[in-house]
């Protein structure tokens, strides 16, 4: 049996197939980095939201509140 047949569970990796992993991998990391980026924003805007929903169950609307402390 020759050194370089493979049996039918075996398979070649060159360096092409790995370049392509990488690459593969690279994006993905990217994908992950700006969906967890995307996430923050949102956690930060629903929890702005609810802050503002809290001043406004409270009957403090944030615009009285300014205009009665001012900067």
């Amino acid at each position: 049996m020759d050194e370089e047949e493979l049996q039918p569970d075996e398979i070649t990796i060159d360096s092409h197939d790995l370049q392509v992993m990488r690459d593969s991998v690279d994006t993905m990391q990217q994908q992950l980095s700006r969906a967890l980026r995307d996430i923050q924003e949102i956690r930060a805007m629903v929890n702005q939201a609810a802050a503002q929903r809290e001043l406004e169950r409270h009957g403090k609307n944030p615009d009285t509140i300014n205009r009665r402390c001012p900067k």
